[in-house]
């Protein structure tokens, strides 16, 4: 539980020498912003934003990230300006994963640490059979996808294993798309 800090300190107190670190926990929020409360939206904050951040900063700070390691963080289009109506508070949460990505691959670069995030378009998982939106509503959203499709999990754990390895050595502090094409229209 991600959102327990005593949980949070004993997955710390277990991990040393990590050579990467994925954050791919995510909730996902849908309904118009007017109807969102401090309560959602703190909830969607928790999960999406602190609960990442948290764990990574004690992870640093207890010397268990190796230098030389990656860390990727699981972002989304949506929170680099290609949301959805309804999607106010997850755009939010994910924009910010990626600006803290983006900062920390500042920040950890002298340390040989690289930060990258990953920024998927819909992805067919299990938040996806959540029944927050239509079939109508999802096949409108697939038909907006230059390739006609929404990505498959496995699409993306390409994209993690290739930045937490060293063929993607030179890269810190990408936001990289995996949208079908959707950034594109």
């Amino acid at each position: 539980d991600l959102t327990d800090p005593e949980g949070i300190e004993r997955l710390v107190d277990k991990a040393r020498g990590l050579d990467g670190v994925v954050h791919s926990a995510g909730i996902a929020c849908s309904r118009p912003f007017p109807f969102v409360g401090r309560k959602v939206l703190d909830g969607v904050m928790e999960i999406n934003f602190y609960a990442p951040a948290e764990l990574t900063r004690r992870l640093l700070r207890a010397s268990a990230v190796g230098r030389g390691a990656s860390l990727v963080f699981v972002s989304s289009v949506a929170g680099l300006g290609c949301s959805a109506p309804g999607e106010s508070a997850y755009a939010a949460s994910k924009g910010a994963v990626s600006a803290l990505a983006r900062g920390m691959a500042i920040d950890l670069a002298p340390k040989g640490i690289r930060v990258n995030s990953v920024c998927p378009g819909v992805v067919e998982t299990a938040l996806f059979d959540a029944g927050t939106v239509t079939s109508e509503q999802l096949e409108a959203r697939r038909r907006a996808y230059p390739l006609r499709r929404f990505g498959r999990p496995e699409e993306i754990a390409w994209a993690i294993v290739y930045l937490l390895s060293d063929a993607s050595a030179w890269m810190t502090g990408t936001d990289l798309k995996i949208d079908g094409g959707l950034t594109l229209i």
